[in-house]
């Protein structure tokens, strides 16, 4: 139950993001995870899984050794973690973890999790150098805004935050709801 959010987590010898070894229901958005050597991993340690984790509304770059996203298992297997509604852009010069946009696919050797509406683009940012990761006008990244992940304006996103759903029991919903400025 980690949240990460809003944060530039960039620079890392290894990795941006480890959901290692047990890591449950944690949620990572409005993030910049760059020019790591990894930027986010899946992994598990024996018989303990990282399991139902959400990555999504980040621009996840230039991860310099590895994939941007992927996954690594030492036994068990973690099942329910989603990478979605992320800007993902490599300049690796590998083309091995060069392929869809720095994401590991099944096909690729991934398992555990899921990617979804992933949009490749080279973010723009006003001084990656100097670490300012604002983005330009015109970044294919413009929908990460305000770290809510929310990919489109006048979209309703809403999360479930419990494990079981139980007839006649409360549920409690969090999200955000856009609507288009004129």
């Amino acid at each position: 139950d980690v949240i990460i959010r809003n944060n530039s987590i960039y620079d890392n010898a290894d990795r941006g993001i480890q959901f290692y070894p047990h890591a449950v229901d944690s949620r990572v958005y409005g993030n910049v995870i760059d020019g790591n050597g990894q930027g986010v991993i899946f992994s598990s340690a024996g018989d303990q899984a990282s399991t139902g984790n959400l990555v999504e509304g980040n621009v996840i770059s230039n991860s310099r050794l590895r994939w941007n996203a992927e996954s690594y298992w030492e036994d068990a297997v973690g099942e329910g973690n989603v990478v979605r509604h992320n800007c993902v852009w490599t300049s690796d010069e590998n083309g091995y973890y060069s392929q869809n946009g720095g994401v590991q696919t099944p096909q690729l050797g991934a398992s555990g999790f899921s990617a979804e509406e992933n949009v490749i683009g080279n973010p723009q940012f006003v001084d990656r150098a100097s670490g300012d990761f604002s983005l330009q006008a015109g970044s294919p990244c413009e929908f990460i805004h305000g770290g809510s992940g929310v990919p489109a304006p006048g979209s309703v996103t809403l999360e479930k935050h419990q494990q079981a759903v139980v007839e006649g029991a409360p549920l409690t919903l969090t999200g955000r709801v856009d609507s288009p400025t004129t």
